[in-house]
C-alpha cells in the first residue's frame, strides 16, 4: 500500500494549490576577490531562496538553481555539495575582506545533483528518492559558487535562475502541487584596482 501511495496511485490530498502572491523570495549578492593575478578578477556568488508559503504540508521538494556566469570560468569551490543529504546542514564560510568575517549557510536536505558546464553552474535537489521522502528546506537554502575567474577588468554579466516546486506531503505520499521560478542579474563593470572594495553587493 505504501509503495502505491508513494508513486501517486492513490493521492490524498488537492492536485494543485494556489500560491500566494510571492511564495518565494530570491535573493543573490556578488563579492569580488582579492587577488594577485594581473590576468583575471575573480568573484564569489551567494544565492538565498526563501519560501513564503506558510504551511505544514505545502512545502518544498524539489529545486533547480543555474548560475550562467557569461564569460566567468567557474573554478570550484560549490555548496551545496553532490550527493544524498539526510537533513539541513548549517555551515560557516569565511570571507577574506576587512575585517574578516564569516557568512552561516543553510544548505539543503534530499539527493543533490549538479552540472558544472564551465560558463554555467546548475544544481537539481529533490526530496523524494525511492521510498525516502522529505522536504528539501523550510524557511530558507543558500547556494555558493566560491570562485569564479573572469578576464582583467571584463564585465560581469551572471544571471541566475531558479524553479522551486512545493509538493503536497502527508505521512503517506508526497507530489507536486505547485511551482514558481525566480531570476536575479548580477552586472558589474569593474574599476581597475577595486578587488575587494563592494562585498556582497546585490544583484537585481
Amino acid at each position: 500500500m505504501l509503495a502505491a501511495l508513494r508513486t501517486d496511485v492513490i493521492r490524498l490530498g488537492p492536485s494543485s494549490v494556489a500560491l500566494p502572491a510571492e511564495p518565494l523570495r530570491l535573493t543573490a549578492n556578488w563579492y569580488r576577490l582579492a587577488d594577485g593575478d594581473p590576468a583575471h578578477d575573480y568573484y564569489m556568488f551567494l544565492v538565498h531562496v526563501q519560501n513564503r508559503v506558510d504551511s505544514d504540508s505545502i512545502v518544498p521538494y524539489a529545486i533547480d538553481v543555474n548560475i550562467s556566469t557569461r564569460g566567468g570560468e567557474n573554478l570550484g569551490g560549490w555548496l551545496p555539495k553532490g550527493g544524498d543529504h539526510t537533513r539541513m546542514e548549517s555551515v560557516d564560510r569565511y570571507i577574506d575582506e576587512s575585517p574578516p568575517r564569516t557568512i552561516n549557510l543553510e544548505l539543503p536536505a534530499g539527493f543533490v545533483n549538479r552540472d558544472d558546464g564551465g560558463w554555467y553552474f546548475t544544481w537539481h535537489v529533490v526530496g523524494e528518492r525511492g521510498l525516502a521522502s522529505q522536504p528539501i528546506f523550510r524557511d530558507g537554502v543558500d547556494f555558493l559558487l566560491s570562485i569564479v575567474r573572469f578576464q582583467e577588468n571584463a564585465t560581469m554579466d551572471v544571471h541566475v535562475d531558479l524553479l522551486l516546486t512545493w509538493y503536497y506531503a502527508n505521512p503517506f505520499q508526497a507530489y507536486p502541487v505547485a511551482s514558481r521560478p525566480g531570476a536575479a542579474v548580477c552586472y558589474y563593470v569593474p574599476v581597475p584596482g577595486s578587488e575587494g572594495s563592494s562585498p556582497y553587493s546585490p544583484c537585481s
